[in-house]
């Protein structure tokens, strides 16, 4: 990776399911200097631990690709309309013969199903792929009842906090003081749509749980009209 590449705008890429980012330097300074952490999901060949230690590329969430957008932080591009890397030709691949015709014994071995390709098509790291405004990247993930997380995402982000998915917590959002490789998650965010309220019986699944893990249970309630977040704990 250049000098030159790794001073450019970060440029995050949507294959039309997923937003990637593909720069190391860009991927740290995400994380170091914006607090946004995403999730890597590539495999490392070399790591014994690939079932809990990932590289590139890095995938992000909605709404963090919708914060960085709209803070003009990161180019967000649509390659879902580009072409992939070309895979070298048939050729090279085929088993070179002797004067005799037959195939080497060397040539022969290798499976000719397999082909090597790139993990990154570097071309379109200067290419002109389309761009996509915030108003289209919400439109790309319409249906998908998004926009209520992106508006308590937001705030939380405003409050100097990191966050990450809570999946494995039953909520929606962890969150932490400092860098999550340094610090533990203080809070549970559930994120709550407007009208929606939480039963008796889900309420104390939720302080139970954040209290077992030694954390604070907090309700996002949103206000979609209005844009606004009210946090109660």
């Amino acid at each position: 990776m250049d000098a030159g590449t790794s001073s450019l705008q970060p440029r995050v890429f949507f294959d039309g399911a997923r937003f990637l980012l593909w720069n190391a330097r860009h991927v740290h300074a995400l994380r170091c200097v914006h607090r946004i952490c995403g999730s890597l999901i590539g495999a490392l060949p070399t790591n014994k631990r690939q079932d809990a230690e990932h590289g590139l590329p890095l995938s992000l969430l909605f709404e963090e690709v919708l914060l960085l957008a709209e803070e003009g932080i990161v180019e967000v591009v649509d390659s879902s309309g580009a072409a992939s890397p070309a895979a070298p030709a048939a050729a090279a691949d085929a088993p070179a013969a002797d004067e005799g015709g037959a195939a080497s014994s060397s040539s022969a071995s290798k499976p000719a199903h397999f082909v090597t390709i790139s993990t990154e098509c570097t071309e379109w790291a200067q290419e002109a792929l389309p761009r996509l405004e915030p108003a289209q990247i919400r439109l790309a993930s319409a249906g998908t009842g998004r926009l209520l997380h992106a508006l308590t995402f937001r705030a939380l982000w405003e409050r100097g906090l990191y966050i990450t998915p809570a999946t494995a917590f039953g909520a929606d959002y962890l969150c932490y003081k400092g860098d999550p490789f340094r610090h533990h998650a203080h809070l549970l965010v559930h994120v709550m749509p407007p009208g929606r309220k939480m039963r008796p019986v889900e309420l104390a699944c939720a302080a139970r749980l954040a209290s077992s893990v030694k954390k604070s249970a907090v309700l996002a309630e949103c206000d979609g009209e209005a844009g606004a977040v009210r946090f109660v704990e």
